[in-house]
């Protein structure tokens, strides 16, 4: 099961799609962003009216959180980077390749927010038409700070920047 990531903002995002079957590249930080219909289900979810998915260097949004149970008790990126010394070259390079793509999403929620507020939301494949279960407000670097900065379920919205 993926975890999806839309963005629903006043202007589309630029789409950007790997050649088929390219993998997921982790030094871009993400794989695709792609358009969404506004008759898809999950449009229900936003008052803007361009909505993207975006898919992290995974393909899907899973990459988005990093997997912190070996991190025991770390929420924060900074907190890791402190004992990046003490990880192995994969767990090293997962944990980059997962910030890469909270930065990229990030990057990208801020060029949107130059228009107008953003929405981002994440959901299970297959609940794009539950409701989310909470609005957060967060700034643009909640995205980069966290390790984990997506709950399933809830909506956050960034405001428009100036």
């Amino acid at each position: 099961m993926c975890l999806f990531v839309w963005v629903g903002s006043a202007r589309g995002l630029t789409p950007h799609r790997a050649p088929p079957g390219d993998a997921p590249d982790p030094l871009l930080g993400y794989y695709s962003v792609q358009p969404v219909l506004p008759d898809a289900p999950i449009a229900r979810h936003f008052a803007a009216r361009a909505i993207s998915c975006v898919g992290s260097h995974e393909g899907c949004g899973c990459g988005y959180n990093a997997d912190t149970s070996r991190f025991d008790g770390f929420e924060s990126m900074e907190d890791v980077l402190a004992l990046m010394g003490a990880l192995s070259t994969e767990e090293q390079g997962e944990l980059l390749a997962g910030h890469r793509s909270r930065e990229r999403l990030r990057d990208l929620i801020v060029e949107a927010s130059r228009w107008g507020d953003v929405e981002v939301y994440a959901c299970w494949s297959g609940d794009e038409e539950e409701p989310a279960t909470e609005t957060r407000e967060v700034d643009a670097d909640h995205f980069t700070r966290l390790l984990q900065p997506l709950a399933e379920g809830v909506k956050y919205l960034i405001r428009q920047t100036a």
